[in-house]
């Protein structure tokens, strides 16, 4: 079966992944330039930062033995009984997703089911056609936003999904050195910070901060981390470190649907995301192995 999948974060890699050893065709598409979404790996001064998510939690025994899978083929390291940690945490997705057809910068904006065959449209107006299954791994707010006809009970219940967003600045640079980690701890509106590869600090803002200014896009907003970081260290000049700023809107999950996943059999499609149990990746991992086992 030719089958669409769009967004290439953990769901979609995963599934493209499992679907491949299936015996299926697949089309992975992502809006970024690169695989992973909220566990996106940057190279900055030949250092690879993990700005989103830089570890992976265990709970039940099937994601445990997915990440001891990942660790037997150097993709993941072990670093307590349920916390694996990588260098560049996309490495792995990236293992996923190699036998799938995997367009990146592509944004779908239309998706039109006709003839038992849909079409994909993206930003620039080509249009991706015959596919015979459809999967959508997105935030809920971007599946809304999209020109595709969804039943009007699905579409409310997309809508009571709520997230919580968060504002990340990334530093490196010779000077790093100069700041003191426990200062920086003292920011009002930190949420996590931490030092990785021992000369890069990514910068986590909390969900109060982050929601205040998630209408920003990442260049506005970087004024306003600076701000809150002057204010623990009056000296800091952005001027003197190499920096990005990234901003993931949907961050979080605060508000899920509580179902493992939606299926839509007369049309040929379903969606398979963390945000319909919960916030974690182990929840994507578990809402694709059950698309998994009881559809496919």
């Amino acid at each position: 079966m030719k089958i669409a999948i769009v967004g290439a974060g953990f769901s979609g890699s995963y599934l493209a992944h499992q679907l491949h050893k299936k015996g299926h065709s697949i089309t992975l598409f992502e809006k970024s330039r690169g695989v992973g979404g909220r566990m996106a790996t940057r190279s900055m001064e030949q250092t690879k930062v993990n700005h989103g998510c830089n570890a992976l939690q265990t709970k039940t025994e099937a994601f445990q033995s997915f990440c001891e899978l990942m660790v037997q083929k150097n993709l993941l390291e072990k670093k307590d009984a349920h916390t694996y940690t990588a260098s560049a945490m996309n490495t792995f997705l990236k293992y996923l997703s190699q036998n799938a057809t995997l367009k990146t910068d592509t944004l779908i904006k239309k998706i039109v089911y006709k003839n038992n065959r849909y079409t994909l449209t993206d930003q620039n107006e080509v249009e991706h056609k015959d596919f015979e299954f459809l999967l959508l791994t997105l935030p809920a707010p971007q599946i809304l936003n999209m020109d595709f006809e969804l039943e009007e009970h699905l579409k409310e219940q997309l809508k009571t999904v709520q997230y919580e967003s968060v504002a990340t600045l990334v530093l490196t640079g010779k000077t790093l050195s100069e700041l003191d980690k426990i200062q920086l701890s003292k920011i009002n509106s930190l949420k996590k910070i931490s030092l990785q590869n021992n000369n890069t600090y990514v910068i986590h803002m909390d969900k109060a901060f982050s929601n205040q200014h998630n209408h920003l896009n990442k260049n506005a907003i970087t004024p306003y981390i600076v701000n809150e970081i002057q204010r623990v260290v009056p000296n800091f000049k952005l001027y003197n470190y190499n920096y990005f700023t990234h901003l993931w809107k949907y961050g979080f999950t605060s508000k899920p649907l509580n179902i493992p996943y939606v299926y839509n059999e007369k049309r040929n499609y379903a969606i398979s995301a963390d945000w319909l149990m919960g916030e974690s990746v182990e929840d994507a991992f578990l809402s694709a192995k059950k698309l998994l086992e009881e559809r496919f």
